[in-house]
């Protein structure tokens, strides 16, 4: 190797040298500080207590809607609006024409459906390879 080569290696080693004694000095500050949880004011919990009850309440509909199925897939279920969710008119969903190479079975278009129907509300959710569309 040349000189030059070999101090451009030396100087790399130093400066990473220098990097991880900085990040162990860091590290054990970081470890040393003492995290103190803020103190909310009165408003801060308020608004924090009303969040709250907005995300409960739409966990009660959106538990309301999985756990009590609908009518028009043969089950029986109620929806944001109170109505039973056969009432909405509901259309089991039809294999989209971007999924090649195999045939949706009624579960995954019954878990499709259920997507749907949720996406229209304004929730959102996740399907488990219980509920539908698992291949």
């Amino acid at each position: 190797m040349t000189y030059t080569k070999l101090r451009e290696e030396q100087i790399l080693a130093e400066e990473e040298e220098k990097a991880r004694i900085a990040n162990l000095k860091a590290e054990e500050k970081r470890k040393r500080k003492v995290w103190r949880k803020r103190i909310l004011t009165k408003e801060e919990r308020e608004a924090k207590a009303k969040d709250l009850d907005r995300l409960l309440a739409q966990s009660a509909a959106f538990s309301s809607i999985l756990t009590n199925k609908t009518k028009v897939l043969g089950r029986v279920g109620t929806s944001l609006d109170g109505k039973t969710l056969g009432e909405h008119d509901l259309v089991m969903a039809k294999q989209p024409k971007c999924m090649v190479g195999g045939t949706m079975r009624d579960y995954q278009l019954e878990g499709l459906t259920w997507m749907y129907e949720i996406c229209i509300q304004g929730m959102s959710g996740i399907l488990a390879d219980e509920m539908g569309l698992g291949m």
